[in-house]
C-alpha cells in the first residue's frame, strides 16, 4: 500500500504530482520570512550570491501568463522557492 502512495505521475509539463496533487519537482519549498533572504542551507545572505529566477514550473496566472520565482545559491548550489 505504501508503494502506491509513492506512484509519481507526470503531468503535460514533465513536473511529476503526487497522488495527494502535491508537486515533486525536486526544488526545496520554504516559507518566506522577515527579514533578508537567506540560503536554507548554508545560511549565505549575501544578497551578490543569492540568484534569482524564474520558476516555469510554478505557473501563478494562466492569462497573462506569470510565472513564480526560485532562488540559487551561489556559495552552495542549493535551489529553492519561498511560499
Amino acid at each position: 500500500m505504501d508503494n502506491l502512495l509513492s506512484i509519481i505521475l507526470k503531468n503535460k509539463n514533465g513536473v511529476g504530482r503526487s497522488i495527494m496533487g502535491e508537486e515533486s519537482s525536486g526544488l526545496l519549498t520554504i516559507e518566506r520570512d522577515e527579514g533578508r533572504r537567506k540560503c536554507p542551507s548554508c545560511g549565505e545572505e549575501n544578497k551578490n550570491m543569492i540568484h534569482e529566477s524564474t520558476d516555469k514550473t510554478n505557473i501563478i496566472s494562466d492569462y497573462p501568463r506569470v510565472y513564480g520565482k526560485k532562488y540559487r545559491c551561489g556559495r552552495c548550489g542549493q535551489e529553492w522557492r519561498e511560499k
